[in-house]
């Protein structure tokens, strides 16, 4: 494969191996609703570690990836300090937000990462549709997009005030490490 970009590369056309997160080139986004739903929130996470393995056929590939509690930002000081606290994820406790992506599978032509998601120490299903895949040389840009519900992670305080589902934007690059 030659060191050019390959826009819009099929996932089964992706190199088998495993491909390590380059964290400066990674992000997690959110939006979500609070005051009844009267108001948007955005924010952000930052991952620290991910590992993606290709397998092939590619609906035996399994992704995973990392993201410290205290990176939770939505640029509202005082919104961010009570989201990390006893009352939400309690970060002190629970200092990572973890993805296991433990199965790929496909209908027509959507991909869907099957995993679990564990935050505030509270493990529970979470499916992640992969809406673009690109290959640079040995590196693989990954997107995707999902919905958390906050309530299967046990966060049900302050119902009405903070809304019930995040709806996730995941932007990850990986580079291969070996084959």
């Amino acid at each position: 494969m030659s060191s050019a970009a390959v826009a819009g590369t099929a996932v089964e056309a992706i190199p088998t191996g495993t491909y390590q997160l380059e964290t400066g080139r990674s992000s997690v986004s959110f939006t979500t609703r609070h005051m009844f739903g009267l108001a948007g929130v955005n924010g952000t996470l930052r991952l620290a570690t991910g590992q993606l393995v290709v397998a092939s056929p590619a609906t035996g590939s399994a992704v995973s990836a990392h993201a410290p509690a205290v990176s939770f930002s939505t640029g509202n000081p005082k919104r961010d300090e009570h989201v990390l606290s006893a009352a939400f994820l309690d970060a002190e406790k629970n200092p990572t937000l973890e993805f296991q992506g433990t199965e790929l599978t496909r209908d027509g032509d959507i991909w869907l990462a099957v995993g679990t998601l564990t935050a505030a120490g509270v493990t529970a299903p979470l499916g992640l549709t992969v809406t673009g895949t690109r290959l640079e040389g040995t590196t693989v840009i990954v997107t995707a997009t999902g919905s958390i519900d906050r309530y299967a992670h046990g966060l049900v305080k302050m119902k009405g005030m903070a809304g019930r589902r995040l709806a996730l934007t995941v932007s990850t690059t990986f580079t291969k490490v070996s084959a």
